[in-house]
């Protein structure tokens, strides 16, 4: 079972994917649960919860956040909580995963995306991403210091690592640039002594995001994820933002209105795509 691109994925198909992302979800928030761990819908899936009470019917992804300090419980507890049935994968735990997020995967199942092809990394089961959400300081100088770094970091990834070409000469040299001179190495490091660094803001600043991509476009109150309420999601409940609407309007504005139908679509490039003994789930 394996496609070209996603956009020749079946609805049946695709279908099936989110049933098993909704399985995998279940798992973590079981874990979340037993451990006192929070967590919250967010992006597309927040939206989907809702607009849709679950998916948004032709998304591809399963995205929830965790503040740092949740995030850092739950990869200790994690992974023996999951058993053999799934892969908790972090940079520390694959080869060739260098970004500052984790994925928790469903074993013996393939979801191979466009971005992840070069190199091939360890697990490429269907999965559910975790986004760990860091303090971020209120100057905006130091904040486009951040950007800046995210930029340079992704560079260096997408055209050392990844292979990945861009479409014209203007977009190609600054990320060769970047690629001949500064190591992967040297960049992973500097992600994780930023990411320490941040924590210095906790205290002082009411301002939270993610490094890992969308730096500014999620800057916000830490206050808004405060208080976190359950809220159907498919056959399950999973917890969300009390706040949703304030977070919605930020991320989507009008958030209600449907897209166009041609705008209907998964936003993730998938190359092949197996549900293994999943198939039938």
């Amino acid at each position: 079972m394996a496609q070209e691109t996603f956009t020749d994925i079946s609805r049946e198909d695709l279908h099936q994917a989110q049933k098993i992302m909704l399985y995998i979800m279940k798992k973590i928030h079981e874990i979340c649960v037993k451990h006192n761990i929070k967590y919250w819908l967010d992006y597309g899936t927040l939206l989907g919860a809702i607009r849709h009470d679950g998916f948004i019917p032709w998304d591809d992804d399963l995205d929830i956040c965790m503040m740092r300090e949740d995030y850092e419980k739950f990869n200790k507890v994690a992974q023996a909580e999951l058993g053999d049935e799934f892969f908790l994968q972090l940079p520390e735990t694959t080869p060739n995963f260098y970004f500052a997020y984790g994925k928790v995967r469903l074993c013996n199942t393939l979801w191979l995306e466009t971005k992840w092809q070069y190199p091939p990394l360890k697990n490429t089961g269907l999965f559910v991403d975790i986004f760990p959400m860091d303090p971020f300081p209120e100057s905006k100088l130091k904040q486009w210091k951040l950007v800046a770094f995210r930029r340079i970091f992704d560079g260096v990834i997408n055209q050392k690592i990844r292979k990945q070409k861009a479409g014209n000469f203007i977009k190609v040299f600054p990320r060769w640039c970047c690629a001949m001179l500064l190591p992967v190495k040297f960049m992973v490091k500097r992600q994780e002594k930023i990411i320490r660094n941040l924590q210095r803001y906790k205290n002082s600043s009411p301002l939270i995001s993610k490094l890992c991509m969308d730096t500014i476009r999620d800057l916000c109150d830490k206050s808004m994820f405060e208080e976190l309420i359950l809220h159907k999601f498919e056959d399950a409940e999973f917890y969300i933002p009390a706040r949703y609407d304030e977070r919605l309007k930020m991320l989507f504005n009008n958030y209600m209105q449907l897209p166009p139908e041609d705008k209907r679509y998964g936003h993730h490039g998938i190359l092949k795509y197996d549900f293994g003994k999943y198939k039938d789930l």
